[in-house]
């Protein structure tokens, strides 16, 4: 648009006036690219950005000289000092963003089915963290130190076979075992699971990063030095919450046990997250970012706990279904199979000892007496539940009493399955499921 509103406003890169139906905007969510060089600070001021990951340039009309001015060497250096400045304010909010509000970040991903996968299978643990690499890591310490950076090197990977190539060892060190990892020019969330919408996790994302960012301009619009008051406010950021970047392994339990030493939030299950969603300084987050209201608030928090509730009864009623109406008579069925094979065997040679079928049969026998037990006891705490009682109270009852006899039911079906032959079996096998697609 024009001054006065016309659609044919000159486009000023030598292609004439501007057409009514051309685009404003073109969305761009870059591809994952690792350990990608910077440019040179006079491309990066022809190019608009000093990172190649985020160079998307419209229509394909780029610039690739800079200015052909006075001092415009002077200028590319200026223009990528400050990118660089930029990328590190913002990273500082992340930062502080989510060692403020990780239980929030957390409950955003709180489901009872990733209850199931975080902390196994390369997904990421319950405790939220920050992976930074090898090299931002140590720009994140010399800002704090206020020491020099010199800066990290590309290694070569010795992978021990003399006849092929060295590879380049990324510096960014791609870490699977990280919540919140950066991975070359981005910053990868990996705790959503894949059924769940990225709707939630985005939106308390954002409402966290405006928040945090909100109050890094406040500090700064009112310095009279803007260059040492980002700098300073980077680095009392970076110090104030180093304590959410973790570089190591968070499979390992010696990272849970750091974690608390660190004061970092361990909500392993979803039942331990929810109670977080109505904490007042997560209310209010939410309603000084104009995202949701008190009173909406408050509801979808009674909506996540009636979920959870729902999805373990209905979970617990289909384990118990499962085993009553078929795994309880197919290992029947097969002992009884094991019992004849040792009977016929006995009449057909009677020195045989048939030790492997009577000890088969022996062991599947004690087991599906366990079986019944715990799936009777399940079946009680579903009829026992306390429906009347707050939904607070259900949702730790689902999970200490309910979801806990669906962990021994499942521990002891894993048993008899290891157990009975494949061909007695109602269900597919692991086995079949991992290896015979």
């Amino acid at each position: 648009m024009n001054s006065k509103g016309s659609a044919e406003a000159v486009c000023g890169y030598k292609c004439g006036a501007l057409p009514s139906c051309a685009p404003l905007a073109a969305a761009f969510v870059p591809a994952q690219e690792n350990a990608q060089a910077q440019y040179e600070p006079d491309k990066a001021l022809a190019r608009g950005t000093l990172f190649p990951g985020l160079d998307l340039p419209f229509g394909n009309m780029v610039n690739d000289a800079a200015p052909n001015v006075p001092l415009a060497e002077l200028m590319a250096i200026d223009f990528a000092a400050h990118d660089l400045s930029l990328y590190l304010d913002t990273h500082a909010g992340d930062a502080e963003a989510f060692a403020a509000y990780q239980d929030l970040l957390r409950l955003s991903v709180a489901t009872a089915s990733n209850d199931h996968r975080l902390g196994a299978n390369e997904a990421p643990p319950a405790v939220v963290s920050i992976f930074l690499g090898d090299e931002l890591e140590e720009i994140v310490d010399s800002i704090i130190s206020q020491n020099s950076y010199a800066g990290a090197e590309h290694r070569a990977l010795r992978i021990g076979v003399d006849v092929l190539p060295s590879i380049p060892q990324d510096t960014t060190d791609r870490n699977r075992t990280s919540p919140l990892a950066f991975t070359g020019n981005k910053f990868e969330f990996r705790m959503p699971g894949s059924s769940q919408s990225i709707a939630g996790p985005t939106t308390t994302i954002n409402a966290i990063m405006a928040d945090e960012l909100s109050r890094f301009y406040d500090e700064l619009s009112q310095a009279e030095n803007f260059t040492e008051a980002l700098h300073e406010l980077v680095r009392r950021t970076f110090s104030e919450h180093r304590r959410i970047i973790f570089g190591g392994n968070g499979y390992e339990d010696a990272w849970v046990e750091e974690a608390e030493r660190r004061g970092l939030a361990n909500l392993a299950n979803t039942a331990q997250a929810l109670p977080k969603y109505i904490l007042p300084k997560n209310i209010e987050l939410m309603t000084r970012q104009g995202v949701y209201s008190k009173e909406e608030i408050l509801s979808r928090h009674e909506i996540h706990m009636e979920k959870y509730c729902k999805v373990i009864r209905i979970e617990a009623r289909t384990l118990v279904d499962m085993v009553q109406h078929e795994i309880l008579d197919a290992v029947s069925a097969y002992e009884d199979r094991l019992c004849g094979t040792v009977l016929r065997k006995r009449q057909a040679a009677p020195e045989i000892t048939c030790h492997v079928e009577k000890s088969l049969a022996s062991t599947l026998a004690i087991r599906n007496e366990e079986l019944l037990e715990e799936v009777v006891a399940l079946k009680t705490a579903l009829e026992t539940e306390p429906a009347d009682a707050a939904m607070e109270e259900r949702v730790t009852y689902y999970h200490e009493v309910v979801e806990a006899g669906m962990e021994k039911v499942c521990e002891t079906v894993n048993q008899l399955e290891a157990l009975t032959a494949t061909r007695d079996w109602p269900y597919p096998t692991f086995y079949k499921l991992l290896f015979s697609v």
